[in-house]
């Protein structure tokens, strides 16, 4: 596994930003820029660093000092490496997208931006269809056990009303159709089984497709199995954009999920 750099701007994202500390491990360094005045961490929270790299920078606490010594790191990381490594840097400030947008044109340097060390999960958004769906099958259940009541009133008039809805198709047909109502919205939410002929095919068109864009094979790897694993999901769609613009950032992560949008 190859090394990651994270350079945290401290006095930005605060103790906030450390969480998922406890998931890194030895291939994983932590540069953290603090001055002076920033927030007071315990040894409860070094302790989450215990497995992997960390280094403390204190800059002076001047306008904008935090940022222009972590930005001349990165710029000295992606010098004195033949190849340029995984690096994240960690800050609300989107300012930083500027630097990022930049070495990656300039380098096809892995650089990214988010708040905090944990890359988020994606949620998936529930399918309208199924929620659609489902409530029509309540509907259905709660007429099928409101049906059997009418004959039990006293008048003919209402046995006779009652008759047609209750005769011994309709009886045995309506369970069945609530029955039937569940399955459909427990099926939407299933995905589809896909042959494993047709996600080698698909894996190599987005290989093909991003190669031909030019990008690096870290940036291609990645994607392609992203497509493979989650394009039949419950919202595959949407799990592989946000995954995409989380790991590469807005820019590059959208100029990425158009070339294989067409794919899917």
């Amino acid at each position: 596994m190859g090394e990651t750099y994270y350079l945290i701007d401290f006095e930005n994202v605060g103790l906030k930003g450390l969480e998922g500390a406890q998931k890194l491990t030895k291939s994983d360094w932590v540069h953290l820029f603090s001055t002076c005045n920033a927030a007071k961490i315990t040894t409860a929270t070094l302790a989450n660093f215990n497995a992997t790299n960390l280094l403390v920078h204190e800059v002076p606490a001047k306008s904008q000092s935090v940022d222009m010594h972590l930005v001349s790191y990165l710029g000295y990381l992606l010098g004195s490496r033949d190849s340029a490594p995984q690096i994240v840097i960690v800050s609300n400030d989107t300012d930083y997208n500027d630097i990022v947008s930049f070495w990656n044109t300039e380098k096809g340097a892995a650089i990214l931006r988010r708040d905090k060390l944990a890359a988020e999960e994606p949620k998936p958004v529930p399918a309208k269809t199924a929620n659609g769906r489902k409530t029509a099958s309540k509907k259905v259940a709660a007429q099928a056990e409101a049906k059997p009541d009418a004959p039990d009133q006293g008048s003919t008039k209402a046995k006779k009303t009652a008759k047609p809805t209750i005769t011994e198709p309709q009886a045995d047909q309506k369970p069945d159709t609530a029955e039937k109502g569940g399955a459909k919205a427990k099926k939407a939410a299933k995905p589809k089984a896909v042959e494993p002929q047709d996600k080698t095919a698909l894996n190599n068109a987005v290989l093909k497709t991003l190669s031909n864009a030019k990008y690096d094979n870290e940036t291609v790897s990645f994607a392609a199995s992203l497509v493979t694993k989650n394009f039949t999901e419950k919202g595959g769609k949407q799990i592989i954009y946000r995954t995409i613009i989380s790991r590469f950032g807005q820019e590059q992560g959208l100029a990425i999920y158009r070339h294989i949008q067409k794919l899917l």
